[in-house]
């Protein structure tokens, strides 16, 4: 049989050591979270360069709707603002006076406006 004075001596021990590994668990679960956030980072940095890698490599040479339009009016001498009289009829403007100037209205040619409080954003076919 072990001695009562050894034995609470070995538990005192045990007790300091149990504390001492705890503090130790505690450290590494620091160590493991800021790993964890870098680790995390760091996959975030390769998907975006891996993104950016795609837009690169896959970038043909082309022209925006908004440069097409703009080549059309100042190259081809296309009028504006004669489409624009031509597109907003006196018709167009009653029926928006009494419907809204948001919805589905009827233009030229068999095709339709979308409107969104009173500017025609598309046009669609009919």
């Amino acid at each position: 049989m072990t001695h009562p004075i050894a034995a609470s001596k070995e538990v005192k021990v045990a007790r300091k050591r149990i504390k001492e590994i705890g503090v130790e668990i505690s450290d590494l679960n620091a160590q493991k979270q800021r790993i964890q956030a870098d680790i995390t980072r760091r996959n975030n940095q390769i998907r975006k360069l891996k993104d950016r890698l795609k837009e690169l490599e896959g970038v043909e040479l082309t022209a925006t709707d908004h440069a097409i339009l703009r080549y059309l009016e100042r190259v081809q001498g296309l009028d504006l603002d004669e489409i624009r009289k031509e597109m907003i009829t006196d018709s167009l403007k009653k029926q928006v006076e009494v419907l809204g100037g948001t919805g589905k209205f009827p233009g030229p040619n068999n095709t339709r406006f979308i409107m969104d409080n009173k500017r025609i954003v598309s046009v669609v076919p009919a």
